[in-house]
């Protein structure tokens, strides 16, 4: 079977005269996957992207496992009424992340986006004040002795939590090239679930559960803010230099950001089959 373009043409680099459709499937896969490997190289030495990633990565973990433990450790820990427990708990899991990112999302646009290397790296100031705010809060959750001053302790940490998500997610986007934002956009994805959601309730677990402690597992929990901090920190310091280099990469695409979204990457450029002028 040959394919549906002329066989003097190849797909991706390589040749496909006189091969089955199997073969072709399979050096062309391996094209893609090579392609694949260069754009997440690329993208891990933009230090402004891996470090807002791992950020993000970090607040994922706090969310997550203050979800799966927060009620266990307010009943078992601070001895707090079920009842009482359950409704403090729904009352700070459903206000404080909601509020948290329309705040979040109206203040950066209010001050200035993160368009730009002057907006971007005001954006990120602001995150990490936003995060350090989050930090300070998580060290009180597991200090005070009520139910309530950990809720609103809680209630704090998951409001500035969120704050820094609308505009951390569009930062990290924006200091890469316009033609690595998909696959940018999906490797991020893939640790965010990996190293926030996954890791959190199987670490904390299996610490609690070796020191017998749910204290420890929460406090491991709450701990992880830090890290988030300092890679919103590691973000800041790098953005200007990172900006720089955006710049440089952007220049060797055919992108027109302002207007039209279409691009010419080398790979695009192969797969292209040719226009048939006799086809109406």
């Amino acid at each position: 079977v040959s394919p549906p373009w002329p066989d003097e043409y190849a797909l991706g680099g390589v040749d496909t005269r006189g091969e089955d459709i199997s073969s072709f499937r399979l050096k062309f896969g391996q094209r893609l996957g090579g392609e694949t490997v260069e754009e997440i190289l690329t993208l891990l030495k933009n230090t402004t992207y891996v470090s807002i990633v791992l950020s993000l990565t970090a607040l994922y973990f706090v969310v997550t496992g203050i979800q799966y433990w927060g009620t266990d450790y307010l009943e078992s820990e601070l001895n707090g009424h079920p009842a009482t427990v359950r409704l403090q708990f729904l009352f700070t899991s459903a206000t404080a992340p909601v509020a948290g990112v329309i705040f979040g999302g109206w203040f950066v646009e209010y001050v200035g986006g993160y368009k730009g290397a002057v907006s971007r790296k005001r954006a990120l100031g602001w995150l990490l004040i936003f995060g350090t705010f989050s930090c300070i809060s998580a060290i009180f959750v597991t200090v005070v002795d009520s139910t309530w001053g950990a809720v609103v302790f809680m209630w704090i940490l998951l409001f500035f939590g969120a704050t820094v998500l609308p505009g951390g997610s569009g930062v990290f986007i924006s200091v890469i090239p316009v033609s690595l934002r998909t696959i940018g956009s999906s490797f991020a994805a893939i640790i965010f679930n990996l190293f926030g959601y996954f890791l959190s309730p199987f670490l904390s677990g299996f610490i609690s559960e070796k020191s017998h402690s749910l204290t420890l597992g929460f406090r491991i929990v709450l701990g992880w803010s830090s890290i988030a901090l300092f890679f919103f920190g590691v973000a800041y310091y790098t953005a200007p230099k990172e900006e720089r280099r955006y710049d440089a990469l952007s220049k060797d695409e055919d992108l027109d950001i302002s207007g039209s979204n279409t691009f010419s990457s080398p790979l695009a450029r192969e797969v292209q089959p040719p226009e048939n002028n006799n086809r109406i």
